[in-house]
């Protein structure tokens, strides 16, 4: 009888144990529900290989992501979700997991930051996709400054720690046929040093011999290709071939890749409230347009501002604007969604 008790507590102390592992970690439904909390949130997306069969795996969760400091250190860089190998390996496939236990983290809009076989310990989990972490979030700000002609255009570097917003648009160069002025000055602020990619002069059909197309929306970013501006740090113009309409707006991509990788996943791509100035939206209540130049890249997302003042207060607080403005977009679609 004695014997037979024992066995009752000690089962019971295995479930609680169970319990507890599940219930660290809050642990996405799936991956697209992932991506679309990471995007609102400004997180990571941390895919988590796994199988019932796997004895690693298994001590895993009893042993790491039972840890209330691991439950920290994901919820506060990550949006976790586990992927069963055995019931999706057409997404194991996709990342090229061969050996699980296996994290492989992406940014929302499913871009591959990170990849690593799950460490045994607490600590060394934690410290890795901290690692991670912190090579995938942006730098402090770098600034799109006017470049030589002939200077190669280079994707944003995201390797600091802390997330701070990444200039994405710069005040335009002169038009090739147009005298050549000096380059602006060098901001005084040490982060914005660095020189990058400028954005080009005027839209996408700047001369009188080109005469622009007629549209029936307005055209965002003036007909650049969001994709290639995003995934290459480029300023490539769109093909009128190649278009969808999206919030209102008319997006224009470089060929049919972009568009279809655009059209999987328009939120990782355009910018934030649409390209509407988000300070002078959540300060003032009004919906101004943003500028190409006025623009920076924050946590993978594109904010664009009416003016320079707008963008520095951005700058000096993005941790204030950008969670609330995602917050109320994700409420304005979950009440157009509900009206459908």
């Amino acid at each position: 009888m004695l014997v037979r008790w024992c066995l009752l507590v000690l089962l019971a102390w295995g479930v609680a144990v169970e319990a507890r592992a599940t219930e660290a970690i809050r642990w996405a439904a799936d991956v697209p529900q992932a991506r679309q909390e990471a995007a609102r949130t400004g997180r990571l997306v941390l895919l988590h290989f796994w199988a019932p069969w796997c004895g690693p795996c298994r001590r895993l969760e009893k042993t790491v992501f039972v840890r209330p400091s691991v439950a920290r250190t994901l919820e506060s860089r990550f949006v976790a979700v586990k992927v069963n190998v055995d019931q999706q390996p057409a997404l194991a496939r996709k990342y090229g997991v061969q050996q699980i236990p296996c994290d492989v983290v992406i940014t929302p809009s499913g871009q591959v930051v990170g990849k690593t076989i799950s460490p045994a310990s607490a600590q060394a989990y934690s410290s890795k996709l901290l690692q991670i972490a912190r090579r995938a979030l942006p730098q402090p700000p770098t600034s799109y400054l006017a470049r030589t002609p002939g200077a190669a255009a280079r994707p944003p570097q995201v390797t600091a720690p802390a997330p701070s917003p990444r200039r994405a648009a710069s005040v335009p160069s002169p038009p090739p046929s147009a005298p050549k002025a000096a380059p602006p000055a060098v901001p005084s602020r040490p982060r914005y040093a660095q020189k990058t990619a400028s954005p080009p002069a005027g839209p996408v059909w700047p001369g009188a011999a080109t005469p622009r197309p007629r549209f029936p929306w307005p055209l965002a970013l003036d007909g650049y290709c969001v994709v290639t501006l995003v995934e290459q740090g480029r300023w490539v113009r769109g093909n009128p071939r190649f278009g969808i309409r999206h919030r209102g707006q008319l997006y224009l991509f470089a060929g049919p890749q972009q568009k279809d990788r655009f059209w999987q996943n328009p939120e990782g791509y355009a910018p934030v409230l649409s390209g509407y100035d988000v300070v002078m939206y959540l300060e003032q209540g009004q919906l101004v347009p943003g500028k190409r130049r006025h623009g920076v890249f924050y946590q993978g997302r594109i904010y664009l501002f009416a003016n320079e003042l707008s963008l520095r207060k951005f700058e000096q607080q993005p941790e204030r604007y950008a969670p609330e403005v995602l917050r109320r977009v994700a409420m304005m679609d979950q009440w157009s969604r509900s009206r459908q």
